[in-house]
């Protein structure tokens, strides 16, 4: 009875396709909702102030409407806090003090918190804030923990930065790769990609929602050459405290992600492109494949091919160059750990040449 509820909350909020942003909202929506009931709670504790207020209620012609008037009060006020609670996330994730993970895990260890300290406000006021108490205790232990756990982790060897690239329109086999690649990658290196429609609800950051939200998110796109620079000096490359890298997504717009794409394949150790029903109406993934041909050694690129690729025209765009092809049959995990290993071999950096 006490936590069916909440669970069904959390599964709709975390769910796969907006967990993104889901823990966020979440986040939001529960501190909001507290407001409403404190409201209520406070103003049925006190006669006179209850009294007061249906007073004022009745003035402006809402006697009736005494009891939604509190809800919405209540909501509005903590709906305030909860804005300010998701721009201290956006802050502290800036900071790398809390990772994307962080913030689902919190907002899990927020949603029941509160959940069970409610029945205890009945009893006293002041119990209602043994949610806050547990809540404080769990990042003290995860604090601890983490800095413990990382000791022997800070300074290690270079960290392999992976560019995704794919055609936008392979749907949900794309998603399910990514969502397996992200798992497994992110706990040795960054990953870098063009940021698209078809991801977007995996790989938007605490930053990014917000400012979408807020209506400022075309400051993130890229529209010339001095945009690029700044958003390469900014890419996030160091782990965060749970020793989890980062995606970092470039917004671009039609004119400028072809420039963008040089300057990725250029910078990152390690290319997977998903060529899974490649055919000649891909015209973005020609210029790709022509831009990988032309600036790295295709040793450190992995291609994943399927029955629906068009292989002929794959061979004809590289030329004579061979490439890495990887037949992924089945998003299984042995297939799916071959496939890291083919990555590891093409970020692993190359041998030294012995000494004559």
């Amino acid at each position: 009875m006490n936590n069916l509820p909440p669970t069904v909350i959390m599964l709709t909020y975390l769910s796969r396709r907006i967990r993104a942003v889901g823990p966020l909202v979440l986040i939001f929506m529960v501190l909001a909702l507290s407001g409403s009931y404190i409201a209520l709670y406070a103003a049925a504790a006190d006669d006179r102030l209850l009294y007061s207020i249906i007073e004022v209620t009745g003035f402006f012609g809402l006697g009736g409407s005494t009891y939604w008037v509190l809800r919405f009060l209540g909501f509005f006020a903590f709906g305030v806090i909860g804005w300010l609670a998701l721009n201290g996330i956006r802050r502290q994730y800036q900071a790398k003090h809390i990772s994307d993970e962080t913030v689902t895990i919190d907002a899990i260890w927020v949603l029941f918190a509160i959940t069970d300290s409610v029945d205890l406000v009945f009893e006293h006021p002041l119990w209602g804030l043994t949610g806050f108490v547990a809540f404080t205790a769990y990042k003290l232990c995860v604090r601890v923990g983490l800095k413990w756990a990382g000791r022997d982790l800070e300074g290690s060897q270079h960290s392999p930065a992976l560019l995704v690239l794919r055609s936008f329109s392979i749907g949900k086999d794309g998603e399910r790769l990514f969502d397996a690649v992200d798992r497994v990658w992110r706990r040795v290196g960054s990953i870098q990609m063009i940021a698209g429609v078809d991801l977007a609800h995996r790989t938007v950051e605490p930053h990014e929602f917000l400012d979408f939200i807020s209506g400022k998110l075309a400051r993130r796109f890229i529209g010339g050459a001095a945009e690029l620079e700044q958003r390469m000096q900014e890419r996030d490359m160091r782990p965060d405290r749970d020793h989890r890298f980062r995606v970092n997504d470039f917004f671009c717009y039609d004119d400028t992600w072809k420039m963008v794409l040089s300057r990725l394949v250029r910078d990152s150790d390690a290319v997977l492109m998903d060529l899974r029903g490649f055919s000649r109406q891909n015209a973005g993934c020609v210029f790709e494949l022509g831009e990988l041909a032309r600036m790295v050694p295709l040793e450190r690129v992995v291609f994943i091919v399927d029955r629906r690729t068009d292989e002929q025209l794959l061979a004809e765009t590289l030329g004579e160059r061979r490439a890495g092809v990887y037949r992924l049959h089945s998003m299984s995990g042995r297939h799916i750990h071959d496939l890291m290993r083919s990555l590891a071999a093409a970020a692993a950096p190359p041998a030294a040449a012995p000494a004559q």
